[in-house]
């Protein structure tokens, strides 16, 4: 589900040709979401690097709400690599 919230929630990079999931630094799962319950993700930038190649690392702060719930089901940081 992440990925598909991102592509809604997170803007392309001018010049970009891919992007790919670079993996979770950490990840938790706080609360259950119950069957058909509706939820959305919310994306912060919290870092990005240039890397030595011309690519760039983002950091994204990630939580998955739910609503009518106080805890969220999820807060992440999850890398992707932007490619040129």
């Amino acid at each position: 589900m992440l990925s598909a919230f991102a592509y809604d929630a997170v803007p392309g990079v001018e010049g970009q040709t891919a992007s790919v999931n670079y993996g979770f630094d950490r990840i938790r799962f706080t609360a259950p979401v119950p069957a058909g319950a509706e939820i959305r993700g919310r994306f912060v930038l919290s870092d990005f690097e240039e890397r030595s190649d011309g690519s760039l690392m983002l950091v994204l702060g990630v939580t998955v709400e739910v609503r009518g719930q106080d805890a969220p089901a999820l807060r992440a940081e999850w890398r992707i690599l932007i490619l040129f």
